[in-house]
Protein backbone atom coordinates (compact mmCIF):
# COMPACT_ATOMS: atom_id res chain seq x y z
CA UNK A 1 0.00 0.00 0.00
CA UNK A 2 2.93 2.65 1.26
CA UNK A 3 5.81 0.94 -1.38
CA UNK A 4 5.82 4.05 -2.95
CA UNK A 5 6.49 6.80 -0.39
CA UNK A 6 8.16 4.21 2.18
CA UNK A 7 11.45 5.65 -0.04
CA UNK A 8 10.95 9.39 0.69
CA UNK A 9 10.08 8.66 4.23
CA UNK A 10 13.68 6.56 4.14
CA UNK A 11 15.95 8.99 2.48
CA UNK A 12 14.57 11.67 4.78
CA UNK A 13 15.48 13.17 8.49
CA UNK A 14 14.08 16.33 9.13
CA UNK A 15 10.12 15.87 8.19
CA UNK A 16 7.47 18.11 8.50
CA UNK A 17 4.22 17.10 9.23
CA UNK A 18 0.77 19.03 8.13
CA UNK A 19 -3.01 18.12 8.97
CA UNK A 20 -6.00 19.79 7.42
CA UNK A 21 -6.85 23.14 8.86
CA UNK A 22 -9.58 23.20 11.87
CA UNK A 23 -7.91 19.78 13.03
CA UNK A 24 -10.44 17.51 14.08
CA UNK A 25 -9.49 14.23 16.65
CA UNK A 26 -8.61 12.40 12.70
CA UNK A 27 -6.24 14.86 12.19
CA UNK A 28 -4.36 15.07 14.87
CA UNK A 29 -4.45 11.60 15.92
CA UNK A 30 -2.88 10.98 12.62
CA UNK A 31 -0.51 13.59 12.65
CA UNK A 32 0.99 13.07 16.18
CA UNK A 33 0.63 9.04 16.13
CA UNK A 34 3.31 9.77 12.32
CA UNK A 35 5.56 11.70 14.51
CA UNK A 36 5.73 9.08 17.07
CA UNK A 37 6.28 6.37 14.24
CA UNK A 38 9.17 8.66 12.62
CA UNK A 39 10.65 9.42 15.94
CA UNK A 40 10.87 6.23 16.74
CA UNK A 41 12.95 4.96 13.51
CA UNK A 42 15.59 7.81 14.53
CA UNK A 43 14.13 11.59 12.21
CA UNK A 44 13.60 14.42 13.20
CA UNK A 45 9.40 15.60 13.13
CA UNK A 46 7.22 18.39 13.78
CA UNK A 47 3.83 19.02 13.66
CA UNK A 48 2.83 22.56 11.92
CA UNK A 49 -1.15 23.30 13.55
CA UNK A 50 -3.42 26.04 12.42
CA UNK A 51 -4.26 26.45 15.71
CA UNK A 52 -4.05 24.96 19.16
CA UNK A 53 -6.24 22.15 19.83
CA UNK A 54 -7.07 21.22 23.12
CA UNK A 55 -7.11 17.27 22.15
CA UNK A 56 -3.17 17.90 22.02
CA UNK A 57 -3.90 17.87 25.79
CA UNK A 58 -4.37 14.31 25.88
CA UNK A 59 -2.70 12.95 22.69
CA UNK A 60 0.83 11.69 23.10
CA UNK A 61 3.74 13.47 20.88
CA UNK A 62 2.74 16.28 21.66
CA UNK A 63 4.53 18.56 24.57
CA UNK A 64 8.00 17.84 22.89
CA UNK A 65 6.43 19.10 19.38
CA UNK A 66 9.35 21.37 18.63
CA UNK A 67 10.13 23.12 15.14
CA UNK A 68 13.36 22.06 13.35
CA UNK A 69 15.42 24.56 11.50
CA UNK A 70 14.42 23.26 8.00
CA UNK A 71 12.06 20.39 6.38
CA UNK A 72 13.20 18.46 3.30
CA UNK A 73 9.88 16.15 3.33
CA UNK A 74 6.64 17.45 3.52
CA UNK A 75 3.96 14.86 4.87
CA UNK A 76 -0.06 16.21 4.54
CA UNK A 77 -2.18 13.73 6.63
CA UNK A 78 -6.38 13.70 6.28
CA UNK A 79 -6.32 16.84 3.87
CA UNK A 80 -8.32 16.38 0.78
CA UNK A 81 -6.80 19.26 -1.06
CA UNK A 82 -3.64 21.80 -0.93
CA UNK A 83 -5.83 24.58 -0.04
CA UNK A 84 -6.61 23.10 3.26
CA UNK A 85 -3.80 23.27 4.18
CA UNK A 86 -4.49 27.56 4.92
CA UNK A 87 -1.66 29.33 5.24
CA UNK A 88 1.09 26.55 5.93
CA UNK A 89 0.75 25.62 2.18
CA UNK A 90 3.61 27.76 0.89
CA UNK A 91 5.91 25.31 3.91
CA UNK A 92 4.12 22.30 2.17
CA UNK A 93 5.53 23.63 -1.26
CA UNK A 94 8.84 24.94 -0.35
CA UNK A 95 9.90 21.55 1.06
CA UNK A 96 11.99 19.37 -1.32
CA UNK A 97 9.43 15.88 -1.72
CA UNK A 98 6.17 15.83 -0.76
CA UNK A 99 3.98 13.08 0.19
CA UNK A 100 -0.05 12.86 0.63
CA UNK A 101 -1.46 10.03 3.52
CA UNK A 102 -5.71 10.98 2.91
CA UNK A 103 -9.06 9.39 2.73
CA UNK A 104 -11.15 11.73 0.72
CA UNK A 105 -12.19 10.40 -1.84
CA UNK A 106 -12.31 14.00 -3.35
CA UNK A 107 -8.40 14.02 -2.60
CA UNK A 108 -6.93 14.40 -6.88
CA UNK A 109 -3.72 14.46 -5.32
CA UNK A 110 -1.05 17.08 -4.84
CA UNK A 111 1.64 15.45 -3.51
CA UNK A 112 4.81 13.84 -5.26
CA UNK A 113 3.42 10.95 -4.14
CA UNK A 114 -0.39 10.21 -2.90
CA UNK A 115 -1.87 7.52 -0.73
CA UNK A 116 -5.37 7.98 -0.75
CA UNK A 117 -7.61 5.19 0.19
CA UNK A 118 -11.09 6.13 0.16
CA UNK A 119 -12.81 3.33 1.61
CA UNK A 120 -10.48 3.80 5.25
CA UNK A 121 -12.67 4.65 8.11
CA UNK A 122 -10.03 6.93 8.71
CA UNK A 123 -6.44 8.47 8.02
CA UNK A 124 -5.65 6.75 11.28
CA UNK A 125 -6.30 3.78 9.78
CA UNK A 126 -4.31 4.11 7.41
CA UNK A 127 -0.92 5.04 9.57
CA UNK A 128 -1.69 1.74 11.42
CA UNK A 129 -0.56 0.46 8.24
CA UNK A 130 2.06 2.63 7.46
CA UNK A 131 3.70 2.27 10.65
CA UNK A 132 3.51 -1.86 10.15
CA UNK A 133 5.02 -1.37 6.68
CA UNK A 134 7.87 0.44 8.01
CA UNK A 135 8.36 -2.02 10.36
CA UNK A 136 7.31 0.05 13.40
CA UNK A 137 6.05 -0.97 16.40
CA UNK A 138 2.78 0.12 18.00
CA UNK A 139 3.39 1.54 21.11
CA UNK A 140 0.64 2.28 23.88
CA UNK A 141 1.31 6.08 22.58
CA UNK A 142 0.70 5.64 19.28
CA UNK A 143 -1.70 3.07 20.08
CA UNK A 144 -3.90 5.48 21.56
CA UNK A 145 -2.96 8.82 19.11
CA UNK A 146 -4.66 6.01 16.04
CA UNK A 147 -7.29 4.93 17.99
CA UNK A 148 -8.26 8.43 18.85
CA UNK A 149 -8.24 9.07 15.24
CA UNK A 150 -10.38 5.86 13.99
CA UNK A 151 -12.79 6.71 16.64
CA UNK A 152 -13.15 10.42 16.19
CA UNK A 153 -14.00 9.91 12.16
CA UNK A 154 -16.36 6.22 13.01
CA UNK A 155 -18.10 7.73 15.88
CA UNK A 156 -16.53 5.13 17.92
CA UNK A 157 -16.90 2.84 15.60
CA UNK A 158 -20.54 2.99 15.14
CA UNK A 159 -20.53 4.84 11.25
CA UNK A 160 -21.09 3.15 8.10
CA UNK A 161 -17.59 3.71 7.25
CA UNK A 162 -16.41 1.26 9.66
CA UNK A 163 -15.23 -2.32 8.07
CA UNK A 164 -14.08 -5.44 9.08
CA UNK A 165 -10.48 -4.31 8.79
CA UNK A 166 -11.24 -1.30 10.92
CA UNK A 167 -12.63 -3.92 13.58
CA UNK A 168 -9.64 -6.15 13.39
CA UNK A 169 -7.49 -2.47 13.51
CA UNK A 170 -8.85 -1.51 16.91
CA UNK A 171 -9.23 -5.06 18.62
CA UNK A 172 -5.20 -4.92 17.46
CA UNK A 173 -4.85 -1.18 18.64
CA UNK A 174 -6.49 -2.42 22.14
CA UNK A 175 -3.79 -5.52 22.45
CA UNK A 176 -1.14 -2.72 21.91
CA UNK A 177 -2.13 -0.53 24.80
CA UNK A 178 -4.31 2.54 23.37
CA UNK A 179 -6.38 3.89 25.84
CA UNK A 180 -9.77 3.46 24.41
CA UNK A 181 -12.33 3.87 27.35
CA UNK A 182 -10.01 7.55 28.12
CA UNK A 183 -10.28 8.47 24.36
CA UNK A 184 -14.32 7.67 24.11
CA UNK A 185 -15.32 9.66 27.38
CA UNK A 186 -12.68 12.38 25.81
CA UNK A 187 -14.66 11.96 22.68
CA UNK A 188 -18.15 11.03 23.32
CA UNK A 189 -18.71 11.97 26.93
CA UNK A 190 -17.62 14.52 28.32
CA UNK A 191 -18.60 18.48 27.76
CA UNK A 192 -17.81 21.62 29.10
CA UNK A 193 -20.36 23.96 30.24
CA UNK A 194 -20.18 26.39 27.63
CA UNK A 195 -20.44 23.52 24.39
CA UNK A 196 -23.48 22.61 26.58
CA UNK A 197 -24.26 26.27 25.90
CA UNK A 198 -23.42 25.69 22.30
CA UNK A 199 -25.66 23.21 22.25
CA UNK A 200 -28.46 24.84 23.81
CA UNK A 201 -28.18 27.53 20.56
CA UNK A 202 -28.41 24.73 18.13
CA UNK A 203 -31.77 23.18 19.64
CA UNK A 204 -33.13 26.18 19.55
CA UNK A 205 -32.17 26.80 15.73
CA UNK A 206 -33.26 23.22 14.73
CA UNK A 207 -35.39 23.33 11.91
CA UNK A 208 -36.54 20.63 9.16
CA UNK A 209 -37.44 20.76 5.76
CA UNK A 210 -38.97 18.19 2.97
CA UNK A 211 -41.03 16.59 5.60
CA UNK A 212 -38.58 16.04 7.98
CA UNK A 213 -35.57 14.66 5.48
CA UNK A 214 -33.20 17.33 5.79
CA UNK A 215 -32.77 18.82 9.23
CA UNK A 216 -30.50 22.23 10.03
CA UNK A 217 -28.87 23.89 12.64
CA UNK A 218 -27.32 27.55 12.50
CA UNK A 219 -24.70 29.07 15.01
CA UNK A 220 -24.06 32.53 14.43
CA UNK A 221 -20.72 34.16 15.46
CA UNK A 222 -22.32 35.83 18.33
CA UNK A 223 -23.77 32.88 19.63
CA UNK A 224 -20.29 31.33 19.74
CA UNK A 225 -18.68 34.55 21.86
CA UNK A 226 -21.47 34.73 24.06
CA UNK A 227 -20.90 30.55 24.79
CA UNK A 228 -17.15 30.86 25.88
CA UNK A 229 -16.48 27.85 24.06
CA UNK A 230 -13.63 27.19 22.11
CA UNK A 231 -13.64 26.60 18.56
CA UNK A 232 -12.84 22.98 18.55
CA UNK A 233 -16.03 22.76 20.78
CA UNK A 234 -18.11 22.86 17.62
CA UNK A 235 -17.04 19.44 16.86
CA UNK A 236 -19.88 17.03 16.69
CA UNK A 237 -22.55 19.58 16.43
CA UNK A 238 -23.68 18.87 13.49
CA UNK A 239 -24.56 15.00 15.27
CA UNK A 240 -28.00 17.26 16.87
CA UNK A 241 -29.55 17.08 13.38
CA UNK A 242 -28.28 14.19 12.06
CA UNK A 243 -29.47 12.06 15.49
CA UNK A 244 -33.69 12.99 14.18
CA UNK A 245 -35.07 9.84 13.01
CA UNK A 246 -36.37 11.17 10.32
CA UNK A 247 -33.33 13.21 8.61
CA UNK A 248 -31.62 11.85 5.80
CA UNK A 249 -29.52 14.73 5.53
CA UNK A 250 -28.10 16.95 8.54
CA UNK A 251 -26.68 20.10 8.33
CA UNK A 252 -25.02 22.35 10.33
CA UNK A 253 -24.11 25.97 9.39
CA UNK A 254 -21.75 28.06 11.49
CA UNK A 255 -20.62 32.01 11.01
CA UNK A 256 -17.03 32.56 11.43
CA UNK A 257 -15.40 36.12 13.00
CA UNK A 258 -15.06 36.70 9.51
CA UNK A 259 -18.37 36.52 8.13
CA UNK A 260 -17.47 33.53 6.04
CA UNK A 261 -19.92 30.30 6.81
CA UNK A 262 -18.86 27.07 7.45
CA UNK A 263 -21.14 24.28 6.06
CA UNK A 264 -20.90 20.42 7.55
CA UNK A 265 -23.55 17.56 5.97
CA UNK A 266 -23.90 14.37 7.28
CA UNK A 267 -26.23 11.78 5.48
CA UNK A 268 -27.53 8.18 5.97
CA UNK A 269 -27.28 5.93 3.15
CA UNK A 270 -29.94 7.62 1.34
CA UNK A 271 -28.07 10.39 0.38
CA UNK A 272 -24.63 11.21 -0.92
CA UNK A 273 -24.01 14.57 0.67
CA UNK A 274 -20.22 14.93 -1.04
CA UNK A 275 -21.71 15.94 -4.41
CA UNK A 276 -23.96 18.64 -2.44
CA UNK A 277 -20.76 20.03 -0.80
CA UNK A 278 -18.66 19.41 -4.32
CA UNK A 279 -21.49 22.14 -6.26
CA UNK A 280 -20.74 24.62 -3.96
CA UNK A 281 -16.59 24.06 -4.40
CA UNK A 282 -16.36 21.96 -1.27
CA UNK A 283 -15.67 18.25 -0.91
CA UNK A 284 -15.37 14.94 1.47
CA UNK A 285 -16.65 11.66 1.82
CA UNK A 286 -20.16 10.36 0.59
CA UNK A 287 -21.75 10.41 3.95
CA UNK A 288 -19.97 14.02 5.96
CA UNK A 289 -18.62 16.28 3.82
CA UNK A 290 -18.30 20.05 3.79
CA UNK A 291 -18.17 23.67 2.08
CA UNK A 292 -17.46 27.57 2.73
CA UNK A 293 -20.33 30.44 1.78
CA UNK A 294 -19.00 34.37 1.60
CA UNK A 295 -22.90 35.34 2.68
CA UNK A 296 -24.90 36.00 5.65
CA UNK A 297 -25.89 32.31 7.16
CA UNK A 298 -29.81 32.73 5.65
CA UNK A 299 -29.01 33.42 2.35
CA UNK A 300 -26.27 29.87 2.69
CA UNK A 301 -29.06 27.96 4.50
CA UNK A 302 -31.61 28.83 1.92
CA UNK A 303 -29.15 27.82 -1.00
CA UNK A 304 -27.63 24.52 0.86
CA UNK A 305 -31.49 23.75 1.53
CA UNK A 306 -32.81 24.03 -1.46
CA UNK A 307 -29.92 21.86 -2.90
CA UNK A 308 -30.58 19.41 -0.62
CA UNK A 309 -34.09 18.64 -1.69
CA UNK A 310 -33.53 18.52 -5.14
Amino acid sequence: MFENIIPYINRHDNILILPHINEDGDSLGSAFALRLVLTSMGKRAFVMLSAYHGYCNFLYGTQDNTPLDEYSLAISVDCAGIERLGERKAYFEGCNEKVVIDHHATNVGYGDENVIIAKASSCGELIFHLAKELGVAITPEIATNIYLAISSDSGGFRYSNVSPDTMRIGGELLECGAQSVKVNELLFESETMEKLTLMKYALASLETFNNGKVACITITHDQFLQSGAKPEEMDGLVNIPRSLDTADIAVFLRERADGTIKASLRGNENADVSKICAFFGGGGHIRAAGCEFTCTIDEAKRQIIEKCII
